[in-house]
């Protein structure tokens, strides 16, 4: 009975510290992949598969069904893939020598400046994708416009070609008409 009552307890407190770590990640600026992992920037990439390791196997959405792990756990899942690709870290780290560089310069916490440049990069890589869209958008207009003339151009000349006989017609009787008054006209009295 008493047993029981330690795993239940147990398990509460580590249901407690799960949810504080949802918490944590959800509360987390998800640019910042080191502040999700809850590591210093220098950590190497076998601190960061073994930090991830141990908060995946506490906030997995399958081991516990706490309101936001699913969210959590994806987030905590981006953060280490980024981490991990070498490229990508590197230019996490290049931002982050910029922000202690601003941050020594203007005497400023070097994590709100670190924040502040995330956030910029950010708002510049979406403004180049929205103008890219843009531009991929407009190109597609032009497309689909080009298409739509040369319907509209094929059609006008089937029209004109279906219509062909009318026309004809139309001018053979105005030029017969013509022709009689001409011949009418023609046909003057001789005097004699």
């Amino acid at each position: 009975m008493m047993e029981d009552m330690d795993k239940e307890l147990d398990r509460l407190v580590n249901q407690l510290s799960t949810k504080e770590q949802i918490d944590r990640i959800l509360n987390a600026l998800t640019l910042d992949p080191y502040s999700i992992l809850d590591l210093p920037h220098s950590s190497s990439t076998d601190a960061v598969k073994q930090k991830y390791r141990a908060i995946s196997r506490q906030i997995h959405p399958d081991k516990t069904k706490l309101e936001g792990a699913a969210k959590a756990f994806d987030l905590l899942k981006k953060s280490e893939s980024i981490l991990m690709d070498p490229e990508q870290r590197e230019k996490l780290d290049d931002v982050y020598k910029e922000a202690e560089i601003q941050s020594q310069q203007q005497g400023l916490d070097i994590d709100a400046v670190y924040k502040e440049l995330l956030i910029k990069d950010e708002f510049k890589k979406r403004m180049h994708l929205k103008r890219e869209m843009e531009r991929q958008g407009n190109e597609e207009k032009l497309k689909e416009d080009s298409i739509k003339f040369a319907k509209e151009k094929k059609a006008a000349n089937e029209k004109w070609e279906d219509e062909r006989d009318d026309r004809v017609k139309s001018w053979r009787a105005y030029k017969g008409k013509v022709d009689k008054k001409k011949t009418k006209k023609k046909k003057v009295k001789v005097l004699a």
